[in-house]
């Protein structure tokens, strides 16, 4: 399997990875590459762990 990183990813499926998401709470905003990048990270992180 070829590893693209998540920009590269969200270009390919016809979307914009520097669309802002606003939040709310925090008054502050980030890009949705970002976001998801965050997100898989995380995930990783936490299956990595349960192994």
């Amino acid at each position: 399997m070829d590893f693209i990183d998540v920009d590269e990813w969200l270009l390919h499926k016809g979307i914009d990875p520097l669309e802002e998401i606003e939040n709310g709470n925090a008054g502050e905003t980030i890009f949705l590459a970002d976001l998801l990048e965050m997100f898989l990270t995380e995930q990783l992180a936490f299956n990595y762990l349960r192994l």
